[in-house]
């Protein structure tokens, strides 16, 4: 169901969500001034502008942990088990986003849509429950790759990759086809 433009949402499904951080978890996190974790849309608003508008700053973000449902359909899907790992973003991922795919021009070219703040927003519903997802034949940076696809405004694709050094699904690019 659409709100507004590459604003979506869908009825609340219980337990498709990524798994939330323990209180010891983020006690962990709490000194650290570069790792931030997801707690509602309006923050990672302002971590998606703060990085656009700051090029010197790196900041990651934490959204959660894949929760079993989803590393079962993962595994099913790609034969790659992620169970428990970290979804997150980097500031400079949303900084490449933005220069690889942010231009309504360029991705008119390839037959795309430019992506948004509201694209990026929407990652973490994505990522919980995607349409498809693929293991990409591309290593990134030596990484295997996991695309999810869900058709939103468009078939959005998220391209993410694995880091077991971090044990972290890291969210890597994303591009949309138009409507």
């Amino acid at each position: 169901m659409l709100l507004s433009e590459n604003t979506f949402t869908e009825p609340a499904v219980e337990g498709r969500e990524l798994m939330k951080y323990s209180e010891h978890q983020r006690q962990n996190w709490a000194q650290s001034k570069r790792i931030k974790i997801y707690e509602n849309k309006a923050q990672l608003r302002d971590f998606i502008r703060n990085a656009k508008n700051n090029s010197n700053s790196n900041n990651k973000m934490y959204f959660g942990k894949i929760p079993e449902y989803l590393a079962e359909r993962i595994k099913s899907d790609t034969e790659v088990d992620i169970a428990g790992y970290n979804v997150s973003i980097s500031e400079n991922e949303i900084r490449k986003i933005f220069k690889s795919h942010g231009s309504e021009a360029t991705e008119a070219l390839r037959g795309q849509r430019a992506i948004t703040e509201n694209d990026i927003a929407n990652i973490p519903k994505i990522i919980q429950n995607p349409d498809t997802v693929v293991l990409d034949d591309n290593l990134y940076c030596g990484k295997p790759v996991i695309k999810f696809i869900k058709t939103v405004t468009g078939r959005t694709t998220i391209v993410s990759y694995i880091s077991n050094r971090h044990s972290d699904l890291a969210v890597q690019t994303m591009y949309s086809g138009k409507k």
